[in-house]
This record gives structure tokens, sequence and C-alpha cells, in this order.
């Protein structure tokens, strides 16, 4: 089967869903380490998009060891939600979290990264009393995130303040929900992950930018992820979605449904965090938050 899962892996027309897909299914077939190497190439091409090198980080994290962390600790001088999809996957082991803190420590990582929700979680999942100590000295000097985030809505909504959107504009924030948001939400369907967004507008400037640029202030119990760790070292994150015999089924950062079964986890916690995406902050430039908050205010 490897022939034609590389042939869907190699084959960029094919599309992200299914060359994840091909990657997971080489991986649990592998018997050797050519296939990790493999996910390295990808991560570390620069012709790679970025969506793709997080979902290739993400399939990493599921099968942790040190090959996987090998490849992992190599990916440099990244953005910042490439950065965090990486330590998130390291997280998942003891030794992960080890590199982590070392990548931080020489520059290889911001220390920002170790207070990114998705990485946090996975770091102080089971972690040992040396790791919590090293990883509260790695943070003892952040600012509250709270503060840093109001700021950074209080700037773009002064900006936004100035802006008179053209025709063009609108379709350019038509062009930026395509890109940033239109995998998890539909303005009127449900699209199996995110909330449609009918009617969106009427919540107003400021609501809109608390959610895109700080997501975690208000949670829907609706869209809770939880963490998953199973007794054989892995560890999930997925909204749940219902019981089903003996198996808990939830969904993942695609919207696709995936069963767990009840005798392999080991530890179920819900997250004080919500699946969206919290990096928008340093994903979206100023023109991108304009022409997409324009954008929505007309749903």
């Amino acid at each position: 089967l490897e022939p034609a899962l590389n042939a869907f892996l190699g084959k960029k027309s094919t599309g992200t869903d299914l060359r994840t897909s091909a990657l997971r299914s080489m991986l649990k077939l592998a018997t050797d380490n050519r296939v990790i190497e493999l996910a390295g190439k990808i991560l570390t091409n620069d012709s790679t998009p970025v969506d793709f090198k997080k979902r290739v980080a993400a399939v990493l994290g599921e099968f942790p060891g040190p090959a996987a962390n090998k490849v992992l600790m190599e990916i440099k001088n990244v953005r910042p939600d490439l950065e965090a999809a990486v330590a998130t996957a390291l997280a998942s082991t003891t030794e992960g979290k080890e590199i982590i803190f070392n990548q931080v420590r020489n520059g290889s990582f911001m220390a920002r990264t170790l207070v990114d929700p998705l990485v946090q979680e996975r770091i102080l999942l089971r972690i040992s009393p040396k790791q919590q100590k090293e990883y509260d000295d790695l943070t003892a000097h952040l600012s509250s995130v709270s503060e840093e985030r109001q700021a950074l809505i209080g700037e773009r909504l002064k900006a936004f303040k100035t802006f008179k959107p053209s025709p063009i504009q609108l379709d350019s924030g038509q062009i930026v929900f395509g890109t940033y948001c239109g995998v998890c939400h539909r303005k009127v369907t449900q699209s199996g992950i995110g909330p449609q967004l009918h009617g969106i507008g009427k919540r107003g400037t400021e609501a809109l930018a608390e959610k895109i640029l700080d997501p975690n202030r208000n949670i829907s119990e609706a869209f809770r992820n939880y963490t998953i760790k199973l007794k054989d070292g892995k560890v999930l994150t997925g909204l749940y979605r219902r019981d089903q015999g003996e198996v808990i089924v939830f969904g993942d950062l695609t919207g696709k449904e995936f069963s767990v079964p009840r005798k392999d986890i080991a530890e179920q916690k819900a997250s004080r965090y919500t699946i969206m995406p919290d990096h928008f902050g340093t994903t979206l430039s100023q023109e991108e938050f304009n022409v997409l908050i324009s954008y929505l205010l007309n749903w």
C-alpha cells in the first residue's frame, strides 16, 4: 500500500485532508523511521503550505517517540502558529517537554509559545514536579496574556475606526474569511466543527474583535475541547460528540469524527480553551483584520 499512499502524499492537488490521511496511514504501517523522516522533509520544505505543515506536525504528535522528536526539534525559524503546532506535538512525551524547554532556553522557540493554550495544556498534562518548576521559571517573566490581548484588541479597533471599506475590500474580506475561517465556519449551515455565523455582524465590532483575537474569553460549552490521554502514551484532542457503546466519539480539527475505546483512555480532561485557533493576533495583519471585520459586519 505504501506506493499508493505516497502518491497521495506527494500530489499537491490531492488536497490537505487526503494528504494528511495518507501520511497517518503510512506511519501506522511503517516498520522503520523512513516515513517520519519523509514528514521531516515536508516540514522543512519552504514550498510546503503552512497549513499542511501544521497538520503534518499534529500527525507526528500522534506517534510520539525519539524519531518524531528528532524531526520536530530540527524545524527552525517558523511563524508563531507553526511553532505552536510543533511544540504541541512535542509536548505529548516527557522527552518532548524537555526539548521544548531547551528550545526556549536556546532561543529557537519564543517563551510566549509556552503559554499558547494548546501547548500549555499538553505540557502541563502529567508533568513532573521538576518540569513544572522549569516551566514556571521560563514563563515567570511573561506579561499577563489577558492584559496583552486586551491591549492588542484596543490597538486593532483604534486602527479599524479610520478604515473605510470599498466594495473591492469587502471582496478581500471574503477571501480572508475563506483562508482563515471557512474550514470551520459557514454563514448559514453547520460545518461540523464550528458554529454557523448567520447574523454574527449584529454582535458588533468589539465582540467580533474579542472573538477573533481572544477566542478563549467566552467559550460555548457546545464547542468545548477535550484532551484525551491514552494508555499507550498518545494524546488526542477533540470535541466531545457522543457516547456510543464501548467507545466515545469525538470530532477532530477538521470536523471529522473519530472513536476512542473507553478501555484505552487513561485520562479525559475538559479543556479551558476553545478549539478555535488562538494565534490570529500574530497571523492576521491590520489590513486583513480590517477587511475581515468589515465583511463579518455585513452578515
